[in-house]
């Protein structure tokens, strides 16, 4: 369970940063200087994820970056609008998001926790998202519509936990891109240690599977766990994150300073990140994730 304590960084750089402002005011010199290291520490963690990247510079913008991270150029023909929505599957409120749909247009949907509520509403948008499909009768109601076509859908049982989760190929034209969704465990309904195995399963296929392209889920863990980022270094996946700030998702109820992120989008080398922004409050306790890729 210490493993909790790492999603709070944002938290601990803000307390730290008024505890710090206090001793200027009392002048203890020592206990500024203590303070002021533990602020350090988790600055460090905190805002490389506002500072540019080569994920999500173009043009003249590269010519800034050092050598060693910025990367050639690829060529992007066009956009692609992705919606990441946990919506909890009690939630009974429809129309915020037929108004999210209807509102940001997107090209591909993600919609995790659904309920038929939720479902009918997508059907309403049938003839802009045409292409479908979902795990049925299966935790967590994974559910995926794009306004490309699908081939090759699967649904997969990851690991020993068999953690459900989807795949398949989006066809754009001019290219393939591989998706994989998922949700993995809430450490407060069941034992840190089911979500850790889950998202070693999940670094385990994304290391077999270099095709993928785009992975979204509900991960209930935030960039700063040590597990999280074993699957980052392993699988050499990125998160879209990174350049847009930490834009905590969860819970959607509190102010953005008291939220962690732990809805995540990450992208292999294939894919630049142009925008990410959190959606509008959907009566989930989740905010969504509305993100712009070139592709």
């Amino acid at each position: 369970h210490l493993d909790l304590l790492a999603h709070f960084k944002l938290q601990f750089s803000l307390l730290l940063g008024i505890g710090i402002a206090w001793l200027m005011l009392i002048r203890s010199r020592h206990l500024l200087r203590l303070g002021l290291v533990f602020l350090s520490l988790n600055l460090i963690e905190v805002l490389p994820w506002y500072l540019p990247t080569a994920l999500n510079m173009s043009g003249w913008s590269q010519a800034l970056l050092p050598a060693s991270v910025a990367k050639p150029q690829a060529s992007f023909r066009s956009e692609m609008k992705v919606v990441l929505a946990n919506m909890l599957f009690s939630n009974q409120q429809v129309e915020p998001l037929r108004q999210l749909i209807r509102n940001s247009a997107p090209d591909l949907v993600v919609l995790q926790e659904g309920n038929a509520g939720h479902l009918a509403v997508m059907a309403e948008f049938k003839s802009k998202l045409p292409y479908h499909f979902r795990a049925r009768n299966l935790p967590y109601g994974l559910a995926v519509w794009s306004r490309y076509p699908i081939s090759a859908p699967q649904l997969l049982l990851l690991g020993e936990e068999e953690l459900p989760s989807l795949s398949g190929k989006l066809h754009l034209g001019h290219r393939v891109i591989t998706l994989f969704t998922t949700h993995l465990t809430s450490p407060i309904r069941k034992p840190s240690i089911n979500r850790n195995r889950q998202l070693a399963a999940v670094t385990d296929y994304l290391g077999s599977h270099r095709d993928t392209d785009l992975v979204l889920g509900d991960f209930n863990v935030s960039m700063w766990s040590p597990f999280y980022r074993q699957l980052e270094r392993q699988s050499g996946f990125n998160n879209c994150r990174k350049g847009f700030g930490v834009l905590p998702s969860w819970p959607s109820q509190l102010p953005a300073w008291a939220r962690i992120p732990i809805d995540q989008c990450l992208t292999g080398t294939g894919l630049q990140v142009s925008d990410f922004q959190l959606g509008p409050k959907l009566g989930s306790d989740h905010l969504p994730l509305l993100i712009t890729l070139r592709v």
